[in-house]
């Protein structure tokens, strides 16, 4: 493959992760060994896989998240009012990896101008089975921010978020849950969550 174009995430990932037959992976092994950006976007992947493996992943990259919005047929729409759910991770496909029995499950909300990440922690793993945080470049919506968990329509834990706008819940829902966000500045509910 050495002078043919790049290949794309679906042979990097169908290459790492030993889902090509003998001969294509044949191919993408010396493309891969020939190609620095191909090599730099394999590195990248493993990266993650080995951080997701060991339980220390942090947050997706930005462009795979877009990535995946994309493949599922959403639009970045930075005028939405409704709050609505832009990724998941048992849901999106490339980022389907984040999603096994041991990495959680994160999802990231968009309303506005604004964005959400919720994590939701492996069963009896952390203090704090579900955290998250508003991501803004207003700082004013972050000032005096509580975040309250719903529960069946009933509040059934709410906390302060820090000025950067995290919060964390010692609480795990048993099912279907909402967060809700309020200040001064802010008022959003999200949709229905699982954990």
């Amino acid at each position: 493959m050495t002078g043919s174009p790049h290949l794309s995430w679906e042979q990097l990932l169908d290459y790492a992760e030993q889902r090509l037959p003998a001969a294509d992976a044949g191919l993408a092994h010396d493309h891969v060994s020939a190609c620095a950006e191909c090599l730099a976007r394999l590195e990248e992947y493993r990266e993650l896989r080995s951080d997701l493996a060991t339980g220390d992943a942090g947050d997706a990259p930005e462009a795979w998240v877009r990535r995946a919005e994309t493949r599922a047929g959403r639009s970045w729409d930075a005028g939405a009012s409704e709050p609505r759910v832009a990724f998941d991770s048992l849901v999106d496909a490339l980022a389907g990896v984040r999603s096994g029995a041991t990495a959680g499950r994160q999802y990231v909300i968009e309303s506005g101008m604004v964005e959400v990440e919720i994590a939701i922690a492996p069963a009896g793993d952390e203090p704090w089975p579900v955290s998250g945080q508003l991501l803004t470049d207003d700082p004013a919506l972050v000032h005096g921010l509580e975040a309250t968990l719903i529960e069946g329509g009933e509040a059934r834990e709410t906390v302060h978020a820090t000025e950067h706008g995290e919060f964390l819940f010692t609480r795990r829902p048993r099912g279907a849950f909402r967060v809700r966000l309020s200040g001064p500045s802010l008022t959003l509910e999200t949709p229905d969550l699982e954990p």
